[in-house]
């Protein structure tokens, strides 16, 4: 018995470190991100590290070549030659013992975060319901971090073990319907025309805040009142889940991030544009790779029945919008996606479609990642003539958006619907800034819009609700954005309440407090 433990011990300990989340051997170790099935960034330098003993020295082989470092700190580090697209290729990392993984793949790796929408899984569309078998894509592989806030900026990210997915994950039938449905569809049509793997780094939480995923100094830059909450799970706490669940992304060489966040925002639109902007500029700045692809998706259709103004979200994708001054950006509409009576609408294929669109645009391929944009407004004879940028092919579709939620799109028979050939969404007002509803007609790449009830029209706005049926596309099929022409300042109503707001977010409960994420030094 003696000497069969004796044989057996050295498997014993690398199955219990294995089942702590690292691949380890003797006192050398791998951060969590690396597993079997993982993606490297292609045309990147490749960085791997992990943690050890100080003066332990690391020899890492991947495709012939070779590195060595040493353990300093509690850390090691080393870096490799940039690589094409391809695989699988073997990982060796030789300390004491021998570490191995296996079926990695160069390719693009993209990371996704923002809140519930992000988060939202494949399991919860209807399509899948229907055919689950027929979802999978070998190349693409995803690695979900678990929910993990901290009081300070962590090294090791905490992944999700379930009996499917534990690090990284090749996409299957088994396994698809916990991947984030926009991710999904994102990462299996851009793999589907760029024909290279895909990594996906599932990083989101549902309600937080825009303030929860960026670091303390950048909110301390904009904001210098910001505090920590009471409850370290706030899902609105300033900087902890950056700290848990994006700062120990940021070694990690990556093609670029999408996001779909920014429901929160409505409780208080005005800072949005400047902290979204801050997030974007600062994880760039952190990434270290220039100015990565950063795509997000505009808020959907909702009544966001809390705000009395009826448009606290419609300012919320008005920044969203006015982000697109960075450079290397890009916006996926969602308006005519959303649902009456739910804030997770269902349609997400479509959402990861266009997303993945700004991407392939990138990559020089021949596709239009715009729908119709506002250009200018012009006021002849008594009515308002919109132009347009991508406006080839105006034309007005039929929109159908759920009143009842987690049903199929459209099968609502009270569904909310807009007529195709019949624009809707339209408002127009004088010099008095007294929006009605307009009659708007396409002539060629313009819509004229008037209204017997302004005389002398002076602004025009479009799709400027928080819920709002509104059908303008073009040859594309893809949707006009909303916008306005004024400059009329936010609604008292929307200011008060998010004072309102602010007061009371110390007010969370939480049901439990996680575990403080460890310092793996």
């Amino acid at each position: 018995m003696k000497k069969y433990l004796q044989r057996i011990g050295p498997f014993l300990t690398l199955l219990i470190t294995l089942s702590a989340g690292h691949l380890h051997a003797g006192d050398v170790s791998l951060n969590r991100l690396f597993s079997d099935h993982m993606v490297l960034q292609r045309n990147q330098p490749i960085r791997i590290f992990g943690t050890g003993t100080d003066r332990s020295e690391v020899v890492v082989r991947l495709a012939g070549q070779e590195a060595r470092s040493a353990v300093r700190d509690g850390i090691w580090e080393v870096q490799l030659p940039a690589m094409t697209a391809g695989g699988p290729h073997t990982i060796e990392v030789v300390g004491p013992q021998k570490l191995t993984l296996s079926d990695v793949m160069i390719g693009d790796v993209w990371v996704g975060s923002g809140q519930s929408n992000m988060g939202m899984a494949l399991k919860s569309m209807p399509e899948y319901a229907r055919a689950p078998q027929s979802f999978g894509n070998p190349r693409v592989r995803v690695f979900k971090a678990k929910v993990t806030p901290a009081e300070t900026p962590q090294r090791e990210i905490q992944r999700v073990k379930t009996t499917t997915m534990d690090g990284w994950s090749a996409a299957t039938p088994t396994n698809s319907g916990e991947i984030s449905a926009v991710g999904y569809y994102f990462c299996h049509a851009v793999q589907r025309e760029l024909g290279v793997p895909i990594g996906f780094i599932h990083s989101a939480q549902g309600a937080t805040s825009v303030e929860a995923w960026l670091d303390d100094e950048a909110l301390r830059e904009l904001m210098p009142e910001s505090k920590r909450l009471n409850a370290l799970t706030n899902p609105k706490n300033p900087s902890v889940f950056y700290n848990g669940m994006i700062a120990p992304l940021q070694r990690f060489p990556i093609k670029g991030i999408i996001w779909y966040q920014g429901e929160s925002g409505g409780h208080n639109p005005q800072p949005y544009q400047a902290l979204f902007s801050k997030l974007i500029v600062r994880w760039r700045e952190q990434w270290g790779l220039g100015d990565i692809p950063f795509y997000w998706v505009q808020l959907a259709s909702f009544p966001f029945s809390s705000d009395k103004s009826g448009e606290a979200w419609a300012w919320v994708r008005e920044a969203q919008d006015k982000c697109r001054s960075l450079p290397n950006t890009g916006m996926a509409v969602a308006l005519d996606r959303g649902e009456y009576g739910d804030i997770h609408p269902r349609q997400k294929l479509d959402l990861g479609e266009r997303l993945a669109l700004l991407a392939l645009r990138a990559e020089a391929k021949s596709v239009i990642a715009d729908g119709p944009r506002f250009k200018r407004l012009e006021i002849a004879s008594g009515q308002a003539v919109v132009h347009f940028l991508h406006a080839e092919g105006l034309e007005a579709r039929e929109v159908v958006m759920n009143r009842k939620p987690k049903l199929e799109p459209g099968a609502d028979p009270e569904a909310f619907r807009a007529s195709a050939g019949e624009l809707a969404g339209f408002e127009v007002a004088g010099s008095d800034g007294t929006f009605v509803a307009a009659k708007a007609l396409i002539k060629g790449p313009t819509v004229v819009v008037s209204s017997p009830l302004v005389s002398q029209p002076r602004h025009v706005r479009y799709a400027w609700k928080n819920f709002a049926l509104a059908n303008l596309y073009n040859a594309a099929g893809l949707p006009a954005e909303p916008f306005r022409t004024d400059n009329f300042p936010l609604p008292e109503t929307i200011t008060q309440r998010a004072e309102a707001f602010r007061k009371s977010l110390n007010n969370y409960k939480s049901s439990s407090t996680p575990t403080q994420a460890e310092d793996p030094r």
